[in-house]
């Protein structure tokens, strides 16, 4: 194989680790973060709580592709992990918020602004474990793929 060949097949591959890594951290701090409204019923009547944790997953994974495929670009490792940590964190609050504002503030009396401090508050702890999970699986990525180029 051809060594353009397999620049591109480890670029590839590293993009579709770190859509997995992210899936499976969103899931889990989604889940973590908003468990206390998991009895809550959802703003459509029938989504359960797992199966919107993993919808709204899903779609910030589709936000986050494009991020990932220009950050795969970067060849400092230090500049990738920071603009990396700042998206994710980002996509986890998004998430966290949209459950939040279908399983609570959707039945309630709440400003935006206040959904966003209780999510936030809620949020604060497991986002900042699955950012410190994330760059220890972006360090695993970089070392096993992006740095073999």
């Amino acid at each position: 194989m051809s060594q353009n060949n397999l620049k591109t097949k480890n670029k590839w591959r590293s993009v579709l680790l770190y859509l997995i890594l992210f899936m499976v951290i969103s899931i889990g701090q989604t889940y973590v973060s908003m468990y206390r409204f998991s009895n809550n019923i959802s703003g459509d009547l029938k989504t359960g709580y797992l199966e919107g944790i993993i919808e709204g997953a899903l779609v910030c994974s589709v936000l986050y592709l494009p991020f990932v495929i220009f950050i795969t670009r970067i060849k400092s490792f230090r500049t990738q992990v920071i603009i990396h940590s700042i998206i994710v964190v980002l996509l986890l609050l998004i998430q966290s918020h949209s459950v939040f504002v279908d399983r609570e503030a959707g039945w309630s009396t709440y400003t935006f602004s206040e959904s966003v401090r209780y999510t936030v508050r809620y949020s604060f702890l497991p986002v900042l474990v699955s950012v410190l999970v994330f760059c220890v699986g972006s360090r695993f990525i970089y070392n096993r793929i992006l740095a073999n180029k």
